[in-house]
């Protein structure tokens, strides 16, 4: 900036120092930071109005479940006073997933994964283990601080049982073994949660904590749009135990969900500090030979941080924190007071445009529905037709009210059902070019036989005038060449001797080919 201006001969040697910046900053009341990347999906959703959405949402449907009462003390623009008073929170759950892996190549400057160093040449390296394995673990918390069986899915064709050896349980008793309810297993190629495992964890992992379960006895679950959560087989299987489903916005995971505010935040770190433990146990073991861990290790390295993540204490602290038990509606109050401070701090900074800088954040934001109008309207004001186009994802039905409800159900049916016949119409294309082509095949074998029976008659003779053009050609194809279409008959006739050759004799009846 002060290079070949007046400016520069103030400093010596023409050079801004260290300290002179570093005072620079301190007397303008200014401080470094690393940079921060916020994803422009979460710039977009993340907001006051999309929250307050959800929250309003959420309340109408707990309250219609018989989950919660109204709070006739309630006011709006207090904040922390509470839409309602949450009586069952038993009956309240919220599920997320999280991948695990056993690889421990990758860095991290989480304070527990720190290490003491003996001199200056120590620079820190460790033995790591490299690939082994990945999974995934979906748990789920119930707003009374019980922890639900959790899932785990191994990147695999299928699981062995010397992995799964002392799993998790549910912290909820099961009355008919005095024990909690046990973890479930299954396995993919990919160890994710897939469209097909949507209703498993539905039945296996949460209905199963419930033998009450009903529709006129129904049970509440919030999670995030994820496509497994919003298969059409998943929302008609809920509607028809009593299950109803509630979406959070999209992108909003990282503040509105306890189990990423909390739990997860809590289980990933200790995970892996646990895979550390373990490959040094192993060093210690075996020798000479080189450690490693597998998905043998996976259940094992986890057990402790799971038992830890998700202890009563803190899922209780989760749904506190999201401002969902109780009903404080907190993550709302702190972006609104987030917003006006962003607002408030640009203006006040002398010579800058607030609205060149905020137009970038504001247009982002005008696109999330929920953003245009009243809240939710933007969703509501979409033309039927608009809605139905693309694949099935949250961003149309979130506002609505809960994903299980006559409306968001018959979305997903009516694009499931599209989607379908999509398909059907693609294969029924792939089904008839597959029998042209067989045809046309088919043809082609026909007047090459044809050819062949006139080449045999002509004895040893080759007298190609006998053979029409359409039977060269086919002749041609026969034998694996691949004659162009416009050529003339006289070099289909060239080619074809080329690759016969001469007749020769063969068999006792002197037959020539």
């Amino acid at each position: 900036m002060i290079a070949n201006t007046e400016v520069e001969k103030k400093f010596i040697h023409g050079v801004v120092s260290d300290k002179w910046y570093y005072g620079f900053l301190d007397r303008w009341n200014m401080r470094t930071k690393n940079q921060r990347p916020f994803e422009t999906d979460r710039v977009k959703w993340c907001t006051a109005k999309n929250l307050h959405q959800h929250y309003k949402v959420l309340a109408h449907t707990l309250v219609d479940a018989g989950i919660a009462v109204w709070n006739p003390d309630f006011e709006e623009d207090t904040p922390q006073s509470e839409m309602i008073h949450i009586i069952k929170p038993e009956r309240l759950l919220s599920f997320d997933e999280s991948r695990l892996t056993m690889d421990q190549t990758s860095t991290s400057k989480a304070k527990a994964e720190r290490i003491v160093t003996v001199d200056k040449d120590d620079v820190g390296d460790v033995v790591a283990n490299k690939g082994g394995g990945d999974g995934t673990l979906c748990a789920s918390t119930i707003a009374n601080g019980h922890a639900g069986p959790p899932l785990w899915i191994f990147a695999a064709e299928s699981f062995k049982l010397s992995w799964v050896v002392d799993a998790p349980r549910s912290t909820v008793i099961d009355p008919s073994t005095g024990r909690g309810y046990p973890s479930t297993f299954t396995a993919n190629t990919k160890g994710g949660m897939t469209f097909d495992l949507g209703v498993h964890f539905m039945r296996t992992n949460v209905a199963v904590m419930y033998p009450d379960l009903s529709r006129d006895n129904p049970v509440v679950v919030i999670c995030d749009g994820h496509g497994s959560h919003l298969t059409l087989e998943l929302l008609d299987y809920c509607r028809e135990v009593g299950i109803t489903v509630v979406l959070r916005p999209p992108h909003t995971s990282n503040i509105s969900q306890g189990e990423d505010v909390r739990n997860f935040a809590i289980f990933k770190p200790a995970f892996r500090v646990s895979k550390a433990i373990a490959l040094t146990r192993k060093l210690d073991t075996i020798g000479d030979e080189v450690p490693s861990l597998g998905m043998a290790d996976m259940l094992p390295c986890a057990y402790e941080p799971y038992q830890k993540a998700f202890h009563p204490e803190h899922n209780k602290k989760a749904w506190s924190l999201i401002g969902v038990y109780p009903f404080t509606r907190c993550v709302y109050w702190t972006l609104v007071e987030a917003e006006k401070k962003k607002v408030a701090v640009v203006a006040a900074a002398p010579g800058v445009n607030h609205e060149v800088l905020s137009f970038g954040f504001r247009r982002l934001q005008s696109h999330a529905h929920g953003e245009d109008g009243e809240e939710g309207e933007g969703a509501e004001d979409q033309e039927a037709d608009e809605v139905l186009e693309g694949r099935v994802t949250s961003r149309e039905l979130w506002a609505r009210g809960p994903a299980t409800s006559d409306k968001s159900a018959g979305i997903v049916r009516a694009k499931t059902m599209k989607k379908k016949q999509k398909e059907e119409d693609k294969d029924k294309r792939k089904r008839v070019t597959a029998e042209v082509t067989a045809e046309r095949l088919l043809k082609y074998a026909r007047v090459a036989e044809e050819a062949k029976a006139k080449w045999m008659a002509v004895n040893n003779k080759v007298v190609h005038a006998k053979l029409l053009k359409d039977e060269l050609v086919a002749s041609l194809r026969v034998r694996g060449s691949a004659p162009a279409a416009s050529a003339l008959k006289a070099q289909l006739e060239a080619d074809l001797q080329a690759l016969l050759g001469p007749p020769q004799p063969t068999g006792p009846c002197g037959m020539f080919f």
